[in-house]
């Protein structure tokens, strides 16, 4: 049998329709939204400036908009019902609005193409938590990982060309009828793969719908708050949306008041940045060998801040504003920006490989009969994230801060959750990091590993005392998240505080009887637990007897 690689999802009639799917939904939503601005701002709208930015303004929030008024339905309609038979109606509406589209554009009536936009985020908002509740339906769960990188990859790619190729035929005055003839063209082949798209059985067909959105949307938030882990990887994933579309965003102004240069290079950042994601996306899941791991999130965000803050450290130099602006052939005679280039290139390949993992957990993590109410949740809270980080670069532009200042604000904010993230996950940095010191400095041998993987959950790993260091060897060399139960008196020494702020650990407080009690119950969840019985570092090198506590 050939080994299995990610690619070869490709050829899986369980993944494939639902990759074309989302492929050409996501094409279809960018290509009609990119033509509907260029649209309004170089033909439609030709009154003012400011009508023109409010209607680009006005465009992007009726986008966005759907995402919190429909997706705590969208999610209880996925966790209920038919997510085949879902898809197929979503489609087959896809192609009802891109017939509305072409009226539209005909008629060039701004309103009516105004309302397709809003059908159309309406659209994305009710396949949202489809397409990510159902993956684990179809696919097994080594091949997880692996499909959630297609989703992202394709989806980026799909961003791409949707954007260009809408923006190009509009720009160069293409015929009104060819633009609606490719809308519905990709419309009706999205159809006709959702179809294909296998049948999966209802996650909980006895839902009861609440079609109150404000009261629905809060309850699928706190439900998802209940699931920390889960509810982390939420937040995680939405500051990843919050940091891509400060950048997207701000290409423009980056482009022309920061580097001085045309539009042309507006384009090059847009195809660095999704290509970027969309072979990190692809990179990631080579590195985790089909493994469902969060331990490479940690040196993403770290390598994300990197690029970031010298992102801003290239672009310092003084612009001559009195000159043209500089033309796509000899922006690249710079080094500088080439530099400006490879940061772009080397924050989304760290952005890819950080958001594949987030979206595996939650559909591993999360309990069958609510996963696309999780999926749902995560949407409208991704969505937030997005409106206020508009709202804070108003403000923060209103008070003068320049967009490379933004970019280093957000590359130093990154840094916080990244030193988070290397707590939370040390399997990540730390763990590796200590494991090459020590094996550096001392002839370190691991024996006897398969014992412990046979131990199962619900295990007390008595360890032999000999130094101080023996917590961290365990801490290094043992792959799990351990629990270790350390004498709160020791755990108050200087030195011992920064290995407890990265590492799980249970302060036992030998005149507490209580103390012991809750050990117990910490492992009888199934965490792993390491005593150090003798109270003491041993003075023989032999296991002295364990010290005897209260309870």
């Amino acid at each position: 049998m050939p080994a299995f690689t990610q690619f070869s999802l490709l050829k899986n009639r369980r993944f494939l329709p639902l990759l074309l799917v989302q492929f050409l939904g996501a094409f279809n939503d960018n290509f009609f939204k990119n033509a509907l601005i260029i649209l309004i701002t170089y033909q439609l709208v030709t009154q003012s400036l400011l009508l023109q930015q409010l209607s680009v303004t006005i465009a992007a929030g009726l986008f966005i908009l759907p995402f919190f008024l429909f997706s705590a339905l969208s999610g209880q309609l996925a966790d209920k019902l038919s997510r085949k038979h879902l898809t197929i109606i979503i489609k087959a509406f896809e192609c009802f609005f891109m017939l509305l589209a072409a009226l539209g554009f005909y008629f060039h009536t701004v309103s009516l193409l105004m309302f397709v936009l809003f059908l159309m985020g309406t659209h994305s908002s009710f396949f949202g938590p489809i397409k990510y509740a159902i993956l684990p339906d179809l696919l097994e769960k080594k091949e997880l990982i692996a499909g959630n990188a297609l989703i992202e990859a394709s989806t980026f790619i799909a961003i791409l060309l949707g954007t260009l190729l809408g923006g190009l035929l509009v720009a160069n005055h293409a015929d009104i009828r060819l633009i609606s003839s490719i809308m519905l063209f990709i419309a009706g082949l999205g159809l006709l793969a959702s179809f294909y798209v296998p049948a999966t059985t209802k996650a909980n067909p006895d839902l009861k719908l609440n079609l109150h959105f404000i009261q629905a949307s809060l309850k699928i938030i706190q439900q998802v708050k209940t699931e920390k882990k889960v509810f982390l990887a939420i937040l995680a994933i939405s500051w990843f949306w919050l940091i891509g579309a400060t950048f997207l965003t701000q290409f423009p102004s980056f482009a022309k008041n920061i580097l001085h240069t045309n539009a042309n290079i507006i384009t090059i950042f847009l195809v660095i940045f999704t290509i970027g994601v969309a072979c990190g996306s692809l990179i990631c899941n080579r590195l985790l060998k089909h493994q469902i791991s969060m331990r490479w999130i940690p040196i993403s965000l770290w390598l994300m801040s990197i690029f970031m803050i010298d992102l801003y450290f290239a672009s310092r130099h003084p612009i001559d504003t009195t000159k043209n602006l500089i033309s796509f052939s000899a922006f690249f005679y710079s080094i500088t920006h080439w530099r400006i280039c490879l940061d772009l290139l080397g924050l989304s390949i760290s952005g890819g490989i950080y958001i594949v993992p987030l979206y595996t957990l939650i559909q591993t993590d999360t309990a069958t009969e609510h996963r696309a109410r999780t999926i749902a949740a995560n949407n409208i809270i991704n969505s937030l994230f997005i409106v206020i980080a508009s709202l804070i670069i108003v403000f923060l532009l209103k008070i003068d801060l320049t967009v490379i200042q933004i970019f280093v604000l957000l590359g130093v904010i990154n840094v916080g959750v990244a030193i988070y993230a290397t707590r939370l996950i040390p399997q990540g940095l730390i763990k590796p990091l200590l494991r090459s010191v020590l094996k550096l400095l001392y002839n370190v041998e691991l024996n006897g590993f398969e014992n412990y993987k046979e131990a199962g959950e619900s295990v007390v790993i008595v360890a032999n005392h000999t130094s101080f260091l023996d917590v961290v060897l365990l801490y290094a060399f043992l792959p799990e998240e351990l629990l270790f139960a350390i004498n709160s008196f020791t755990a108050r020494i200087w030195w011992i505080r920064p290995f407890l702020y990265f590492s799980k650990v249970f302060e036992l407080d030998p005149l507490n009887p209580l103390a012991i009690k809750t050990l117990i119950k910490e492992v009888k969840k199934g965490q792993k637990c390491v005593i150090f019985p003798e109270g003491r570092i041993t003075t023989t090198g032999g296991r002295r007897n364990s010290t005897k506590g209260r309870g």
